[in-house]
C-alpha cells in the first residue's frame, strides 16, 4: 500500500436543461450508479457549452471535452456520455454560462412554436464530477478514485432585450 503524498483533483462539469420530452435522463448522462435517486430520472437535454463557459475575468471560452470513446483516466473508466460535452473547472473559480434565449427548442417549445407560447423560467441542472488522481512521492498516479456526482439544480429566467430606437 502506498501513502499519498499529493491529490489531484480533477473536475469536470455538463449543464443540463429540465425538458418532460426529451429522450434521456440524468441517470442516463451521469451514470445510475453515481447519482442520488432524486435526480436519476430527471429527463434532461444537455446544454451545448462550446464558447458558451467563461472563468470570471476571463473572455477566452473553457474547452468542451470530446472524443471520448472507451476512455480512461489514469486507469479509471469515465462516462462517455458525460465527459463528451463537459469542461474542466477548478475549484473555487466561478466561472459564467451563456445560455441561449432564441433557441426555442432550449425552452420548451419546438421550431414551429410562436415565440411568446414558450417557457419564461427553466430549472437548470449544473453536475460536477471529481476524479481524484492520488500521487507518491516520485509524483507518479497510483490510484484514481471516483467520487459522487455533485448536483445543483438552479432557477433561470429567461431575459429579452430589445431597442426601441
Amino acid at each position: 500500500m502506498q501513502n499519498a503524498s499529493s491529490i489531484d483533483h480533477n473536475l469536470y462539469t455538463r449543464v443540463y436543461f429540465k425538458d418532460d420530452s426529451a429522450a434521456h435522463t440524468l441517470g442516463y448522462y451521469c451514470g445510475e450508479d453515481y447519482l442520488d435517486t432524486e435526480y436519476k430520472d430527471i429527463k434532461v437535454t444537455p446544454i451545448d457549452l462550446e464558447n458558451r463557459v467563461f472563468s470570471e475575468g476571463s473572455s477566452t471560452p473553457l474547452i468542451v471535452e470530446e472524443g471520448h470513446i472507451n476512455s480512461v483516466i489514469d486507469g479509471v473508466e469515465i462516462n462517455e456520455e458525460f465527459m463528451n460535452g463537459c469542461v474542466k473547472v477548478a475549484n473555487g473559480v466561478t466561472y459564467k454560462v451563456k445560455v441561449p434565449v432564441t433557441n426555442n427548442l432550449l425552452w420548451g417549445g419546438s421550431e414551429q412554436t410562436n415565440y411568446d407560447n414558450v417557457k419564461d423560467t427553466r430549472e437548470i441542472y449544473v453536475v460536477t464530477r471529481d476524479y481524484a488522481a492520488y500521487k507518491n512521492a516520485r509524483n507518479e498516479v497510483y490510484k484514481t478514485t471516483l467520487t459522487k456526482w455533485a448536483v445543483d439544480k438552479v432557477g433561470l429566467a429567461r431575459v429579452e432585450v430589445f431597442d426601441l430606437d
